[in-house]
């Protein structure tokens, strides 16, 4: 079976889109807080974009 870069990327725009995600690495935190085998909670709405290292709390 072979996936192109094409298929690939517009799955995860579509996981994006039906997450109300802006980017991937905030799907990251969704699984990985989630935890494996778990769903994650649900979302009210975007989330808030990401903080950087550097920004103030």
């Amino acid at each position: 079976m072979f996936l192109s870069a094409k298929t690939v990327a517009n799955n995860v725009s579509a996981i994006l889109t039906e997450l109300h995600l802006a980017e991937r690495g905030q799907a990251i935190v969704i699984a990985r807080d989630a935890g494996p085998g778990r769903t994650a909670p649900a979302t009210t709405g975007p989330l808030p974009p990401p903080r950087h290292h550097n920004d103030p709390a």
